[in-house]
Order: C-alpha cells, then structure tokens, then sequence
C-alpha cells in the first residue's frame, strides 16, 4: 500500500496538470496560452519550492535542478509578472487535497483511542507596501516598513498534519478564527476526536459551539474565567455553564503541575473516558501545535515572503501549508521505519525535521512535475533519504519562561534551505 505522502504526490501531480484546474484559478482566460517558458504547472511547482533566498538565485536554482534547462533564463520581474496570472485560491486548494487525504486515510495515530487536534494563532512579519498595510491593518506603533499579520492553525498533535489554516489582520480575534476553524472539523469529527485549546479561547459561547458538536474538547482556563469555577476549590467537579438560555454540562478538572503551579482544565470527558490522573498528559499534546508553528517559522521559514503584494502574501502561505502537511507525511513514514530499525535500542529516535525539509527542496517540486508512473519510485527515495541521522526523542524537558521578551535568548538556528 503506498504511503500517504506518495498518494499526496499523485493527487497533487495530476491536480495541477489538469486543464480544468488551471482555468478555474488562472485570473485570466488569456493567461497560460501561449508557449511560455514555464507554464501554469510550473510556476505552482517554483512557489512550492520553499522558496527564502533571493528570488533570483531560487529561479536559477529551480531551472538548473528541477526543469534541467540549462540554457533556459527567467528573470524574477518575469516570474512576478507570471505569478499574477495565478489566483491564491489555487495553493489554499492544494492544501485542502491534502488535508482531505490525511483525513480520510488512517494516517492519523490515536491516543488512547482518540484523535487529538489543537487549535492556537500565532503572527506574522512581512515588508509592509501601499496595499499590504490597506489589507493588513497593523498596530499603531508598528515600524514604518514592517507589518504584521495573524495565523491560526488547526493541527493534529502527533506527527504535526495541518488540518485548517487562516491568515488575517490582527484586529480579527483568536476565537474568531477558532470558530472557522471548528466549522471545517464539524465535517469531519466523531465522538472519538478531541479539540485542545489555550487559556485564550474559553467562554460561554465557545463551549456552546463545542457542545453542539460530536467531538470532545479541552480547554485551559484562567482563574477568573468563570465565576461557577472560581467559586468552586474541588479538583474534579461538575457545573454548567449558561448561554442564550441553555444550560450546558461541563467538567472542571485541577491538576497540580511541576512547578507548583495548579492548572484549571475544562472539558466534556466523562469520567469513565478519562481519568483525572489522565489530564496532565493530555493537555501536555496541546504542545505539539508550537513544534508545528516552529517548523513553519524557523524551518520552512515562512516569514521570508517571496513576494509584497496581498497575492504573494497568501500564496506563500498556503503554499508552506502544504508543505508543512509533507513534512508532517514523510515525518510520519520515516518514524515508522525508524522504530523498526532502532526497536532495541535503550532510547527513542524521530525523524529530524529540518534534514526533512532540506531534502524537500527541488526534490518534491521535481516530484510533482513527472507522471504518475515514477511518482511513487521517488517518493521511496525521498523518504529513504530522510531517514538519515534520526534525533533522540528527549523526555520531560521544561525551561523557565523569561519574564521580559529581552531577556528571552537569541538563537542563530542553521537554516536547512
């Protein structure tokens, strides 16, 4: 049975070669005509090429490595021209596909019988231009030439697959994001899934939604977040919480955490799905949604926009969206083999990311520009490639929280692309 990283591959493959694809999300009908240089196909496989180095240099790049033109010459003014002629939705379309596949498949892995997902936002930083601060409202005292956007992700804990993703301005809440969010996952969910979340989200009309859905939820509370709560010092206990007339059963948990700190949980789990003992380590997945944002920040190194128009903005997200879902795939493939191979060994190992990533470049783009009938073929060679130099998975490691962000320490990561 093929992977779920190969079965991406195809799909994709053959969705941005298809005639029908490229004139719903071409923005002209003249556009892609004519015998270009690179075509429609091509120019999706360039942005997918986790592209963070001078536009110049990916484009010589991607000719010599990907479409071995050795005579071939684009200038990145006629790549920008290009890109124009590409709607967004396109890359928001392939990450759905593949956020599509990843649900339907059984790619997903289960804690004690449950699918875990979590959902956090986080921000961006790009050159800010005429039309970028009209569509991204930044802060006040924001610098000049830079602007700021929000993220939010809906990601499952375990390998790190993006389920749903968004962009918009900072004036857009968290919960509000969350809300779409969790419109997506209602087509999707059962009572077999469960939805962590920070301390941000809690309130009455989000415990709403979630009560309405099939799905399980947990969610982080601060002290004075409900007054039934505060009200209440017990360490396991029953309330409900009231909204537009409905009154809705909930479960507050206390956990005493390492650092003496107590921590208020609230949740739908019953006592006979999760003990109270339980919560500690449940609630610890929700940590898998910042690994995810740093592997998109600090290794598909999202915030190095290849373009400053509104266009490139999104089309570069949802473009390491995708990416992100086939790091998250092979990641998943090559831990699988790795258990294999290192069974009896004293320590744990997983596949190391950022070798991943770098491996990724020109590699997947290549990939999605042959026929179906090698696809797979380099698929294996790819994943086989990653499995190189596994890390020790390292147990239990916590670090005090700076109190200012000066304080906090400047890493000088070695970017793998």
């Amino acid at each position: 049975m093929a992977g779920i990283f190969s079965s991406i591959c195809k799909k994709v493959s053959k969705l941005i070669h298809d005639d029908s694809f490229i004139k719903q999300y071409k923005t002209s009908k003249s556009a892609f005509t004519r015998n270009r240089k690179i075509g429609f196909s091509e120019n999706i496989a360039f942005i997918l090429n986790t592209l963070s180095r001078t536009l110049q240099i990916e484009l010589d790049d991607f000719i010599s490595n990907v479409l071995k033109k050795k005579d071939l010459q684009i200038t990145k003014q006629a790549f920008s021209k290009s890109r124009k002629n590409i709607s967004w939705q396109a890359f928001q379309e392939i990450f759905t596909l593949s956020r599509d596949m990843i649900l339907k498949s059984k790619s997903i892995k289960r804690v004690n019988g449950y699918r875990v997902f979590a959902i956090d936002a986080s921000e961006v930083t790009f050159d800010r231009t005429h039309d970028i601060g009209e569509y991204f409202t930044s802060r006040p005292n924001a610098s000049e030439n830079k602007n700021n956007a929000r993220i939010s992700l809906l990601t499952e804990v375990v390998d790190g697959f993006v389920i749903d993703a968004n962009i918009g301005t900072l004036q857009k809440s968290e919960r509000n994001f969350a809300k779409e969010h969790l419109e997506i996952l209602n087509k999707y969910c059962n009572s077999k899934d469960i939805v962590i979340f920070d301390r941000g989200y809690p309130s009455k009309e989000m415990i709403s939604i979630l009560s309405k859905m099939q799905c399980k939820y947990l969610m982080r509370l601060q002290a004075s977040s409900f007054k039934e709560v505060s009200e209440n010092l017990g360490s396991d206990f029953d309330i409900k919480i009231k909204y537009q007339n409905t009154e809705y059963p909930v479960r507050v948990i206390r956990i005493t955490l390492n650092t003496g700190e107590i921590e208020t949980l609230i949740t739908n789990l019953t006592r006979k799905q999760f003990k109270i003992h339980e919560f500690k380590k449940l609630y610890a997945l929700r940590w898998s949604v910042e690994t995810t944002y740093n592997t998109i920040k600090n290794k598909l190194l999202i915030e190095k926009f290849s373009g400053r128009t509104v266009l490139s903005i999104h089309q570069d997200f949802y473009a390491t969206m995708f990416l992100m879902n086939c790091v998250a795939a092979i990641s998943s493939e090559v831990n699988d083999e790795i258990r294999k191979e290192k069974s009896s060994c004293k320590y744990d190992y997983k596949a190391n990311r950022n070798l991943i990533v770098g491996y990724m470049k020109h590699r997947l783009s290549s990939i999605l520009l042959k026929t179906n009938v090698v696809i797979k073929k380099l698929c294996k060679k790819l994943i086989q490639l990653c499995c190189k130099q596994p890390v020790p998975v390292k147990l239990d490691r916590s670090f005090n929280r700076p109190i200012f962000s000066h304080q906090r320490k400047v890493s000088c990561p070695k970017y793998a692309i």
